[in-house]
């Protein structure tokens, strides 16, 4: 996460997994996954095809302002609030995304 990659599916569905233990039966919302066809296709095989998908269009430039704002502003700072991992986290978003919104599309 730190270098702006995906954490692996594996272990993003197993904590999705034991969390989704304790609201059996209920909808959830999932914000910023899947991430990739992989997560996409583990989170069918793990509750079914989502009955929605969203996607919120953001100009480049505002998400690696805001991503530096939280990092500059956050109590808590986190390791990954960087120019270069923010950079590397948009470049991941757009090498996956569409991809994703397709698999789900199906």
């Amino acid at each position: 996460m730190d270098s702006g990659g995906l954490v692996s599916s594996a272990m993003m569905v197993t904590l999705m997994n034991n969390r989704m233990k304790d609201h059996p039966g209920k909808r959830i919302l999932l914000d910023g996954f899947p991430r990739s066809e992989e997560n996409a296709q583990d989170l069918v095989t793990l509750c079914g095809k989502p009955e929605l998908a969203l996607h919120l269009d953001c100009n480049d430039t505002i998400l690696l302002e805001r991503i530096l704002k939280r990092g500059a502003t956050a109590a808590q700072k986190r390791a990954d609030d960087n120019f270069h991992t923010a950079l590397q986290r948009i470049r991941t978003f757009h090498k996956y995304h569409h991809l994703t919104m397709d698999f789900l599309r199906e």
